[in-house]
């Protein structure tokens, strides 16, 4: 099992920062909450590039600033 991330992903800053919680982004987004709880918690980036688009547009951010902090935690 995966151990469980000790600062928040940025991500979950920015979600934070919309005051979303995680159900509604994930809507949002149209992906599952597990894709976005494994993101947050785990540091599990999507493996494929479109689901982390839809979760960019939909806290319209741009790919790369969401993924600022996720270089080399999964191999996305």
């Amino acid at each position: 099992m995966r151990k469980k991330l000790s600062t928040p992903t940025r991500l979950e800053q920015i979600r934070r920062e919309r005051e979303l919680p995680r159900y509604v982004l994930a809507a949002y987004a149209g992906v599952s909450m597990g894709t976005v709880c494994a993101w947050e918690i785990w540091g599990i980036v999507p493996s494929k590039r479109e689901t982390v688009e839809k979760i960019a547009r939909a806290l319209n951010v741009s790919t790369e600033e969401l993924l600022e902090d996720s270089e080399g935690v999964s191999g996305a």
